[in-house]
């Protein structure tokens, strides 16, 4: 009988690790964007977690880690690597710690690598998260992004609206397009548009449709961030408060064509629709905060070992 294989350290053997998936930013309690949420994450490494985050195989894993400073820390990984912030994941955690009895308050700060933010849990269950004030980068000509898209670059330019580069937490090109049947019609070359926004030092493309008269929200969204793992996503917290601080400079400083709240619906081509709500605050007539909002449902739970 052959000896038995020695017994690897301890620091070697696998931990099994509970994680949660949860679907942030539903619309009627359906749709939404998936995230899984490790709520103990004290003992994990960066190895550890980007491991189970890739295994997860959802746009992004928000992992829960003790931060003294703040009421709750979270490290947030894609499939492949780490990032500054997510806002589903924050939405879905939020959601969970709540419902868990994790929480001590309704006002809470929360720590991540974008900075300290308020997050406040409103009575009906909807998450309110702050995002870090707007940062307006560079303009990008249209017909590169329309190739990339594979749309016109008519569609682009008929909006009147530039194609720019805006982070509120995370880095985005916001592409508005004319309507929503052009929103439908695009198909990006995710290689190609990986190439392009390592360039440009952006995440993603966040492309943009005005909502037809009478729609329940202010403008359909599609989010495509291939450099990051992610093809396409069915709700992106991040890029809806880029989009409402956006819209709030360029499609009427004064407030008077959107006012200060905006709803966007994402995630319909994907079968998975998605309702994000953002609101513009301001002080003296400049912004001074951007909230997003949105709710999230427990789907159920999976043990790995990493």
């Amino acid at each position: 009988m052959p000896p038995a294989p020695p017994t690897p350290p301890a620091a070697e053997r696998p931990v099994p690790v509970e994680a949660f998936v949860v679907d942030a930013f539903t619309l009627h309690g359906g749709g939404g964007n998936t995230a899984g949420v490790v709520v103990d994450a004290a003992g994990l490494d960066d190895r550890q977690m980007q491991a189970i985050a890739a295994a997860l195989a959802f746009s992004e894993t928000a992992f829960v880690v003790p931060d003294p400073a703040v009421d709750v820390a979270m490290r947030f990984f894609t499939p492949t690597r780490e990032i500054d912030y997510c806002g589903h994941a924050t939405v879905a955690a939020f959601a969970l710690l709540a419902a868990r009895g994790r929480l001590r308050a309704a006002e809470l700060v929360q720590g991540t690598r974008a900075g300290r933010l308020r997050v406040r849990l409103a009575a009906d269950g909807e998450v309110l998260m702050n995002q870090t004030l707007p940062r307006f980068g560079q303009e990008l000509a249209a017909a590169p992004l329309a190739k990339l898209l594979g749309i016109d670059v008519a569609a682009i330019r008929a909006t009147g609206l530039p194609v720019q580069i805006v982070s509120t937490g995370l880095a985005d090109i916001l592409v508005p397009v004319a309507d929503e049947a052009c929103l439908a019609r695009v198909q990006p070359d995710l290689a190609a548009l990986a190439a392009y926004c390592r360039e440009a030092g952006a995440i993603g493309a966040h492309v943009f449709a005005p909502a037809a008269p009478g729609a329940p929200y202010t403008a359909a969204c599609r989010n495509f961030a291939p450099l990051f793992g992610i093809d396409e996503e069915s709700a992106t917290g991040s890029a809806a408060g880029a989009l409402a601080c956006y819209l709030s400079r360029h499609a009427d400083p004064r407030g008077e064509r959107y006012g200060d709240r905006y709803v966007f619906a994402q995630g319909s081509q994907m079968g998975r629709a998605s309702r994000l709500s953002a609101s513009v605050e301001r002080s003296g007539g400049t912004l001074a905060g951007i909230v997003v909002g949105g709710y999230a449902r427990l789907v159920g739970t999976t043990t790995l070992s990493v």
